[in-house]
């Protein structure tokens, strides 16, 4: 049987934990120790505890290097060899994002409104996929767009699973004492984690991408709509830009050329978006605002997006 451990020692999954054919014990009964790493830098340790059964091709050097798609095999030892199982269950250490994508796809319309009541049905799923997500710990070696539309999707499904949790409510303030964004609602590793910590600790400080305000979701009829899709690694800056765009040129925004009212997400975190919001917002903005132009912001509208 051969175990996979992470760097700290501490066992990944029990779904990781699986059964190697090896060749022979070693010599002396000592153990081979493999480094795997994963194409994200996901390095693990592999003990042999020398149950064995010829039936996989003998690796005849002491320091040997075999690829399989994305992931490179060190092998340590003599007389040790991996078979395509536990290859594929490493590439599984990554997100999937595909139950999110359909939860969204089946209950957020095109202009952001979400079907709680279905999403309350699907409640199973939701709290299926956070688990997923609460899991990868371990996040060294991802691409900056695959931390990006983790922290995204968890923190929208986490806003979904808690208006679903308290599906009376009428607005996402009704909820721990006006204070949604304050209460713990997810747990990555050791630590508990709330919207705002989220957001304000590990988002906006880590990736610098004011975009990140019209992607993540409030709940809120103000707020920038609920894509319905799951935001991907590989179509994350297509998807962050159409959301601007979006936000910008919608119905939570009156912009003209020279009077601007717009949304109060623009004061709130004016820093984010550099020196002058309004050369901010005339980058998506169809409309060019002149640079003078005096600014009014619109009253928030915290009942549901339903």
């Amino acid at each position: 049987t051969i175990l996979l451990f992470s760097c700290g020692g501490e066992s990944i999954s029990d779904s990781i934990t699986t059964e190697i054919e090896t060749i022979e014990p070693l010599n002396n009964n000592e153990s081979t120790e493999l480094v795997l790493e994963a194409s994200g830098g996901n390095n693990l340790q592999v003990e042999n505890t020398n149950e064995v059964s010829n039936n996989e091709s003998q690796v005849e050097n002491n320091i040997e290097t075999v690829t399989d798609e994305s992931i490179i095999l060190e092998i340590a030892s003599p007389n040790a060899v991996i078979n395509n199982k536990v290859i594929q269950e490493i590439i599984a250490l990554k997100p999937d994002h595909s139950v999110w994508n359909s939860l969204l796809k089946k209950n957020v319309s095109l202009s952001g409104n979400v079907n709680y009541s279905n999403m309350k049905g699907s409640e199973n799923q939701i709290n299926t996929y956070i688990s997923q997500l609460e899991g990868l710990t371990d996040q060294i070696g991802w691409s900056r767009n695959e931390k990006l539309a983790y922290w995204i999707n968890l923190y929208n499904a986490a806003t979904v699973r808690l208006i679903v949790q308290n599906h009376a409510v009428r607005s996402i303030t009704d909820i721990n004492g006006g204070k949604p964004w304050d209460k713990k609602v997810v747990t990555v590793g050791p630590k508990n984690y709330t919207l705002n910590q989220i957001e304000n600790d590990i988002i906006r400080p880590n990736f610098n991408e004011p975009r990140i305000h019209f992607a993540i979701n409030c709940a809120a009829k103000s707020c920038p709509k609920l894509m319905n899709s799951a935001f991907i690694p590989d179509n994350l800056n297509s998807q962050l830009t159409k959301q601007a765009k979006s936000f910008v040129n919608g119905s939570k925004n009156d912009i003209s050329a020279n009077k601007i009212i717009i949304s109060k997400i623009f004061e709130w975190y004016a820093d984010d978006f550099g020196v002058s919001v309004i050369d901010y917002i005339n980058k998506y903005s169809t409309v060019k605002i002149e640079v003078n132009t005096t600014i009014e912001y619109k009253e928030y509208n915290w009942d549901l997006n339903k």
